[in-house]
């Protein structure tokens, strides 16, 4: 499994105790994408969007 970047912290108090925060985003930036012409009567007009709307995530893991 390919994990995202992520942040670590350990804690102060136990040495074996880590703490992490990952976060991803996808469309970060809300940019609209077209999708791709349907059938012969329409011949290159792009009639639809391919909906993929700005999604972020945001976790905590804590590893001990």
């Amino acid at each position: 499994m390919n994990l995202p970047p992520n942040k670590t912290f350990p804690f102060p108090q136990n040495a074996k105790v880590n703490m992490q925060f990952p976060a991803r985003a996808f469309n970060l930036f809300n940019r609209v994408q077209f999708g791709y012409p349907q059938g012969a009567s329409n011949f290159g007009i792009v009639s639809r969007q391919l909906y993929n709307p700005r999604l972020l995530q945001f976790w905590l893991r804590v590893i001990y």
